[in-house]
């Protein structure tokens, strides 16, 4: 497996950098979900899952609903909806109630893979994630310590490809 992690400097910086460290420990975890979507034939961007999640759960939303619902800024999730629009995932309409706001809704392609992803990529990814934080102990630096060591040591990844994984 690739070195995800180049050295231990943001670690030494303790507290300092907690914010740096989580963006690259979830950048890792994306980074192994979308390899191993790609080997189950997906296409979808691993970042992108969480508004196909929301969508799936309720559709049409907004973007700016979905941008509340994923607590993330709404030009971050305006550029993902952008993207599966051209990916044929999702498509943008005038609003019902008010024609100039944009509703996002799932196409039929986009029902089919929330409802393989619901069945066979997020139960996994899930289980994957618990595995690798199973048994962490220590305050919050050393937990990210530990999961960053895991996640260098393929872990996510193993826990990923076995089958008992669900």
């Amino acid at each position: 497996m690739k070195k995800l992690f180049a050295s231990d400097f943001l670690a030494s910086l303790g507290h300092t950098a907690l914010g740096s460290r989580l963006k690259r420990l979830g950048l890792a975890l994306q980074a192994e979900s979308q390899a191993w979507l790609e080997t189950q034939d997906c296409s979808l961007a691993s970042a992108q899952m969480p508004v196909l999640a929301a969508l799936s759960r309720q559709n049409p939303l907004t973007t700016g609903q979905l941008a509340t619902m994923l607590g993330i800024a709404q030009p971050g999730v305006s550029r993902m909806i952008a993207d599966m629009e051209k990916g044929g995932w999702v498509l943008s309409r005038p609003g019902k109630a008010d024609r100039r706001v944009r509703e996002i809704i799932l196409t039929d392609q986009g029902e089919a893979l929330a409802a393989r992803a619901r069945t066979d990529f997020w139960p996994r990814i899930e289980a994957a994630a618990a595995a690798v934080c199973e048994g962490i102990e220590g305050g919050l630096l050393d937990q990210i310590g530990v999961l960053e060591q895991r996640m260098r040591s393929g872990q996510f990844r193993a826990a990923l490809d076995r089958e008992d994984a669900q």
